[in-house]
């Protein structure tokens, strides 16, 4: 026991020894003398500050603290600081650590020094007030999401030694109206610079080789994607990215707005290429596209009109979720699998018609396609995956191409699918079933679209359909041709010869006619296109429309090398080429009134007998003067662009 007693003092003092030597590594600056808390570096002559304590506004790191050089601010060292509006970060700091400043809501400005090499993750992320950062020459590396949520950041220049920006980097910098990336850089991170809603255009150097998924994603207002034409890697056009051959689609601009043709070099496009383009309207995707990538359309809101390639194998997982406006899409024959999500939220989407090369639709394909009406499934599928109609409330018809032995060998998932099993099935159904019943709309009254089953007779779906706007002053809603003039109008056969004119009582030409037809059809107008006629231009608005027109042996000219094209047609000329037309679309006139003799038949050349009588009989022409003897139809006066407004719409109707 004495010599126990005796090492008792020893231990006590060994201890107050070993207490001061740790304490060492946590000790205070003289900036607020207990505000900073640190750690020694391995060297022993360096120090990292691991904590700040202060509550300064204007904050002066120090280079040294008790002797030792500050080399490095910590991972989280300054976080969530509120009181914070500037901070100097003094010339022995080489590297700031993760979310060394995160969170400082007031922080206003940054100086960083030209020691300084790398700025960790979210070093600066959600600074808000942060309105520019001076960023030296020396740092090599910016972290993911470094200036993440920096919603004031209005510019920023990164330095020609940086050589990748990180995942993240710059995202919901919402301010950002310009960032120049220098040609050091050769990465560009997922989600680098999303969600900056104020950026307008980007330009990428020669130097990058690689973008990552999303990078410019949400980017709003951003309708310019330029690329230095040293690139080896990327390309663009018409503000558009691309791989260096064009043939990927790798990245669309969310600002840029309206229809868009895919360029016929594409034979891909990336993930997520088209992502929240919410202005989109359209797309067509040309034959030499064969692949479509992950979610590459979705969130595109305005979207309503997809054409798809036939070469499409396959449909990616979410590749059109999120689309509210999209109400029909026409899968193509060559499509083999859909993957989950694929259509999942299209809530305007009223019918699909799955293609027979598919055996299995996948989970969730369908979910939340609320005025899905009707589906039409073939023989070819096995499996029905999970929820794959699930929250489809109007589903009430399935169209099934087998028996029902067959429907009942389908593995179908319970899960969500609920309004699948409880529709009305059609087994053996071929799609002659179905009839489109169209009511256009005019300027009156309001339209519709019916899809009629005839085999239960009852109307499938309604899509009602707004009235015209007229914007003619010389068009009365009660007039004999408002009618055509408004379907005219909502079909874009033609338009008004000003903006607030029809002119119903103006003579056609012969260029304007084969116009119309040629809308009708939808023909392309390759104004490029030449013909033997002399008095044919290219570059005319006419030009493609009369190529198509003669190629097709819809018409011929007045003379083997003239067409007349600003001669007004006549009544016989005008029947003469929509029988052609007839011939070409494979379309039969069939009689739906009787044949009427006019006063003036004599008069009709020859060459136009038939046709005349055809058109006649169709129910197209009738006479323009009645008398008392009887009718005339006087083949060789003028057809009214409101006549043949009114023989146009027949023909639609009828045939």
């Amino acid at each position: 026991m004495k010599n126990i007693k005796k090492f008792i003092p020893a231990f006590i003092c060994l201890a107050i020894i070993l207490s001061l030597i740790l304490s060492m590594a946590f000790v205070s600056s003289t900036n607020a003398s207990d505000d900073f808390e640190y750690e020694i570096n391995d060297d022993g002559v360096t120090a990292t500050i691991t904590k700040y304590t202060g509550s300064e506004s204007d904050l002066t790191i120090p280079d040294t603290i008790d002797g030792f050089s500050v080399t490095a601010i910590g991972d989280g060292a300054v976080s969530n600081c509120n009181t914070l509006t500037s901070a100097a970060i003094p010339g022995s700091v080489t590297s700031i650590g993760e979310n060394a400043f995160s969170g400082c809501s007031y922080l206003s400005s940054v100086i960083m020094p030209d020691s300084v090499t790398s700025i960790g993750n979210g070093a600066f992320s959600n600074c808000m007030a942060l309105i520019s950062a001076t960023m030296p020459d020396s740092v090599t590396s910016i972290g993911n999401g470094a200036f993440s949520g920096c919603i004031a950041l209005t510019s920023f220049i990164i330095p020609d030694s940086v050589t990748s920006i990180g995942n993240g980097t710059f995202s919901g910098c919402r301010a950002l109206i310009s960032a120049t990336i220098p040609d050091s850089v050769t990465s560009i991170g997922e989600t680098a610079f999303s969600s900056c809603s104020a950026l307008t255009s980007v330009t990428i150097p020669d130097s990058v080789t690689s973008i990552g998924d999303r990078a410019f994603a949400f980017c709003l207002n951003l309708t310019e994607i330029s690329v230095a034409s040293g690139n080896t890697v990327y390309s663009s056009s018409d503000g558009v990215l691309f791989n260096k051959d064009k043939s990927e689609l790798v990245f669309f601009p969310a600002g840029k707005e309206g229809d868009y043709v895919i360029p016929d070099s594409v034979t891909s496009i990336g993930d997520s290429a088209f992502y929240h383009c919410r202005a989109l309207t359209s797309v067509i995707i040309p034959d030499s596209v064969t692949s479509i990538g992950v979610r590459a359309f979705e969130e595109c809101e305005s979207l309503t009109f997809v054409e798809m390639s036939d070469r499409i194998t396959s449909i990616g997982e979410g590749t059109f979720c999120s689309c509210g406006a999209l109400t029909s899409v026409e899968i193509p024959d060559s499509v083999t699998s859909i993957g989950d999500s694929a259509f999942s939220g299209c809530g305007a989407l009223t019918s699909v018609t799955i293609p027979d090369r598919v055996t299995s639709i996948g989970n969730w394909v369908f979910e939340f396609c609320s005025a899905l009406t009707f589906v039409a499934i073939p023989d070819s599928i096995t499996y029905i995956g999970d929820s794959a109609f699930s929250y489809c409330s109007k589903l009430c018809h399935v169209f099934y191409e087998s028996g029902e032995e067959n429907w009942n060998n389908i593995e179908i998932d319970i899960d969500g699918n609920g309004s699948l099993t409880s529709a009305t099935r059609h087994y053996n159904a071929t799609g002659d079933e179905l009839m489109l019943v169209i009511e256009e709309p005019t300027f009156t009254y309001e339209g519709y679209n019916h899809l009629y089953c005839t085999e239960c007779e009852s109307i499938i779906f309604t899509q009602n359909i707004e009235k015209v706007e007229n914007p003619f002053i010389d068009v009365d809603i009660n007039a004999w041709y408002s009618k055509p003039v408004s379907f005219a109008l909502y079909f874009n056969i033609f338009s008004g010869m000003s903006p607030t004119t029809f002119e119903p009582n103006s003579s056609m030409t012969r260029a304007m006619f084969v116009t119309v037809l040629g809308r009708l059809d939808g023909a392309v107008n390759d104004k490029n296109k030449g013909t033997v006629f002399t008095d044919v231009p290219t570059g005319e608005w006419y030009s493609g429309y009369i190529a198509w027109a003669a190629e097709n042996k819809i018409v011929s000219g007045t003379s083997p090398t003239t067409f007349a094209p600003n001669s007004n047609i006549t009544r016989q000329e005008m029947c003469v080429i929509m029988n052609n037309y007839c011939k070409y679309a494979g379309i039969t006139l069939s009689a739906k009134v009787e044949q009427k003799n006019f006063l003036d038949t004599p008069q009709i050349s020859k060459w136009a007998l038939n046709a005349v009588q055809a058109c006649q009989r169709a129910g197209l022409v009738s006479g323009k003067t009645e008398t008392a003897t009887g009718v005339y139809f006087e083949p060789t006066g003028n057809a009214t662009r409101a006549e043949v407004a009114t023989i146009l719409r027949k023909f639609c109707i009828n045939f």
